[in-house]
């Protein structure tokens, strides 16, 4: 059920595609690395404008020193930097509500809970603080709650054996036994194997209950320690082995390596480092994770292709023309103000004689002033706030 009656904006709430392929969910290692890429870029900055653009997906747009950031969230499957912008339609009453409370917000902080796939913004600003909460995992969700984690808005009403989130109720997070991978040391790891090996189960099974970076990376890991993912811990040497892997993913998501796979030039997947079971694909490399999403995002949320792309990328050649046009009025005021600057320094010591004057006579009136300074125009006094208005 939906928080409220919904129009669709420009998205078409199918699954995004990329040649033809459905995208998958990001998985929570992945979503640290995109939340690490973009707290530089927006943390501390202005929240100036929310769009939701139908299907589960929304932009942000912040403003943080001098520069315009946009934010896509896609519910489940990527919250990355964008360089494309679509045409805004008619604003949907989920929209219309989030825009009354956080725009012009100040971020005060953006993170990921714990080790679950959900962000996490801070927002302050009118005297209050918000909190915006966007699940990525089960059906996906955006709740927005109040200074004491009261619901206000929510993209979807829901029920769960342990919360419900609907307005005017308290907002519970989901409970979570995961560790954290961020920071993840050979002690951390070592304890939680021996914890495993305890266990009955498949090993990619029992991992994935402790730890949460996604079931692509924990195969690769265990495949890389000679392993089988459906098999057990035999030895202190597996283990050490599963160890050493699992601290030098944690290492990584501080420096991954984005890059995506494909076979005969279609696209198979992307991670944020080297996959064992895709070598020999063809890959591709890219500066950031936010890069990698953006371009295989950017396919499925314009309908018209390439020809939907350039309407945004000329939207962006429209706004940079703006702000050249802007630096030059500027550049045009600096010389106005230098030249002003240079007027008044030259006129220094009769405007210090002026100042020196009323502090002697501090009764003086404006024909007072006007008769003993003639080659200066006085414009005004205001003895009650010792102010001087003088034409140079």
């Amino acid at each position: 059920m939906r928080a409220s009656s919904r129009k669709k904006g420009s998205g078409n709430g199918r699954p995004e595609q990329y040649n033809g392929v459905a995208l998958r969910e990001l998985t929570s290692s992945e979503l640290r690395v995109l939340i690490n890429e973009l707290k530089a870029k927006i943390e501390g900055g202005f929240l100036r404008k929310f769009y939701d653009l139908g299907g589960g997906a929304f932009r942000f747009g912040f403003y943080r020193e001098g520069r315009n950031v946009a934010v896509y969230c896609k519910l489940l499957i990527t919250f990355n930097e964008t360089m494309y912008v679509e045409t805004g339609g008619q604003a949907t009453q989920f929209a219309i509500a989030m825009r009354r409370r956080i725009e012009g917000l100040r971020l005060l902080r953006l993170y990921q809970h714990g080790a679950d796939r959900i962000i996490v913004m801070d927002l302050e600003g009118k005297g209050l603080q918000h909190r915006l909460i966007i699940e990525m995992f089960g059906k996906g969700n955006m709740v927005l709650v109040d200074g004491e984690g009261i619901t206000e808005l929510a993209y979807t009403l829901a029920s769960y054996r342990e919360r419900v989130v609907k307005p005017r109720t308290q907002y519970a997070l989901p409970k979570s036994s995961s560790m954290e991978i961020e920071g993840f040391g050979m002690e951390d790891a070592m304890a939680m194997l021996d914890e495993i090996r305890k266990d009955d189960g498949k090993l990619i099974s029992k991992l994935s209950r402790h730890i949460n970076i996604g079931p692509l990376y924990l195969e690769d890991i265990i495949l890389r320690a000679g392993m089988d993912p459906r098999g057990t811990i035999r030895t202190d040497k597996e283990a050490e082995a599963l160890a050493e892997g699992l601290t030098s993913f944690a290492r990584m998501i501080s420096r991954p390596e984005p890059l995506t796979y494909s076979k005969d030039g279609a696209f198979v997947d992307y991670a944020i480092a080297p996959i064992r079971k895709y070598e020999g694909l063809e890959k591709r490399e890219y500066g950031s994770l936010c890069e990698l999403l953006d371009a295989l995002h950017s396919e499925g949320r314009f309908a018209g292709g390439e020809e939907g792309k350039n309407k945004a990328l000329e939207e962006i050649d429209a706004n940079i023309k703006r702000q050249m046009e802007l630096a030059e009025q500027t550049k045009a005021d600096a010389v106005n103000y230098a030249a002003a600057a240079h007027r008044i320094f030259e006129n220094m010591n009769l405007i210090n004689s002026v100042i020196a004057y009323m502090r002697e006579n501090k009764r003086a009136t404006l024909e007072d002033v006007r008769k003993e300074f003639g080659e200066i125009k006085i414009k005004e006094i205001d003895l009650k706030n010792k102010i001087v208005k003088m034409e140079i």
